[in-house]
Order: structure tokens, then sequence, then C-alpha cells
């Protein structure tokens, strides 16, 4: 079953609604932004780096993935490395499952028509259970 067809968010949803929500911002003469001339070129919570473009633009496993999922996987790469285990072998895990969470992520979208990068006010995505 697709994360989609669970009610959740994937990865290409929220990209697609960050999309607009930069493309919503008129540019200071007053005019429209085109939605097409607008792209997620990285998303990302702290220091993990849930997607950039020039990485993950053709990973259709990536982008069809829940949003949660993918956050979760960032979290549990953190604790990867055998000498994060504590002395009992508790890895001390980071889980998102089973809980309400808050997370903020930070978006730099690109205008491709200039270049021009801009980082968006943090996104905050609210979990609930």
């Amino acid at each position: 079953m697709k994360a989609s067809e669970k009610g959740r968010m994937t990865v290409k949803a929220l990209l697609k609604r960050i999309r607009k929500l930069a493309a919503a911002d008129t540019e200071e003469d007053g005019s429209d932004v085109n939605i097409d001339s607008i792209e997620v070129a990285s998303l990302s919570l702290g220091p993990y780096l849930l997607y950039a473009n020039f990485l993950h633009e053709e990973d259709k496993a990536l982008l069809k993935s829940s949003i949660w999922d993918a956050i979760q996987e960032a979290l549990d790469s953190d604790w990867d490395d055998m000498s994060a285990r504590d002395d009992d072998g508790d890895d001390g895990g980071k889980s998102i499952s089973g809980q309400d969470a808050i997370f903020d992520l930070t978006a730099v979208v690109e205008d491709v028509e200039t270049g021009e990068e801009v980082e968006l006010p943090p996104i905050r995505l609210r979990r609930f259970q």
C-alpha cells in the first residue's frame, strides 16, 4: 500500500506543497512567480539531509515514501555506528512511531530561471497519533 493511500503525506507531495507556497509569494514588482520556475533544492531536519534535488530528483522510492518514513530513516542513520551504543547494548535509537511529534524542517528553494536560492522560514510538521 502506498504512503498516500494510508493518509500519509509523501515526500513528493510535501515538495509540491513547498513549491506552491514559495510561488505564492509575489515578486518585488507585484507580479506572480511561476510555480514551474521554483524548485526545492534541499529539505533538511537539523543536520539530516532528507532531500536534495541533485541527489534525489529521480529517486522514485524516496519521492513515493512517507515524509515520516524519510525522517525516521534519517534519525536511524545516526545510530548505525556501533560506537553510539551504550555499554548495555541499547542504541538509544530515536523513534517517531506511536507518538505525537513536531519537527521543524528547513527548505531551500531555487528559482531555476535566475539560479537564486532562498532559505524559507522553518516548515513545521506535526504528526498526530
